[in-house]
């Protein structure tokens, strides 16, 4: 059962910057897997909890990364950051949470 549907998704404006400047074709996968994420009952997505961080989650889009905070009370995936697998966990660790 996907612990994450109905939630809703709500995009930070970096991250969102990030995804508008990727590749078309890159930035429609992650859009589509962000929304299969709160919409579809599998649990067939690659998520993974980020050591040291309360609810910090990642989301393996291809070569891609979505870092997200899940907030419970108000069903909600807040997007943090997005970008490639090689500089993203960096990007995470400079970010405060």
């Amino acid at each position: 059962m996907n612990q994450f549907l109905s939630y809703k998704i709500v995009i930070e404006k970096r991250a969102r910057k990030v995804l508008t400047d990727l590749p078309k074709s890159e930035s429609k996968k992650i859009v589509l897997k962000l929304q299969s994420l709160v919409s579809t009952e599998s649990d067939q997505f690659d998520i993974k909890k980020l050591q040291g961080y309360e609810d910090l989650y990642r989301l393996r889009v291809g070569s891609y990364r979505v870092i997200f905070v899940v907030i419970t009370a108000q069903k909600e995936l807040f997007v943090v950051a997005i970008g490639h697998r090689r500089e993203i966990y960096d990007i995470a660790k400079r970010m405060k949470f």
